[in-house]
């Protein structure tokens, strides 16, 4: 296939990925908030950041490399910002119980 149907393809995937990430996270998120009785509703700004920092963590450590999308530009991510956005993403998604 042609290089423009390949990342076509990978942009679908990624849309998905993405979808049914963040519907699995907010699931577990539903299950470990719902003992505190804290509604999602009023920090959705933290969750969705938290959430996308998670799935971008994972798409560009593991998932980027099992794609379409073949490219000598897909390199994982520092050791050092994997683990300060995997910190950033605790904070976030932990701020509710501890505000």
């Amino acid at each position: 296939m042609t290089k423009p149907i390949l990342f076509l393809l990978e942009l679908v995937r990624i849309v998905i990925f993405l979808a049914i990430g963040y519907g699995i996270l907010g699931w577990v998120e539903q299950l470990i908030y719902s003992p505190f009785r804290i509604k999602i509703d009023n920090y959705f700004l933290y969750y969705l950041l938290g959430n996308l920092l998670i799935l971008f963590i994972l798409y560009r450590n593991v998932f980027q490399f099992r794609g379409w999308f073949k490219s000598e530009k897909n390199k994982k991510l520092p050791r050092t910002l994997t683990t300060f956005l995997s910190i950033a993403a605790i904070c976030l998604l932990f701020f509710p119980i501890v505000w």
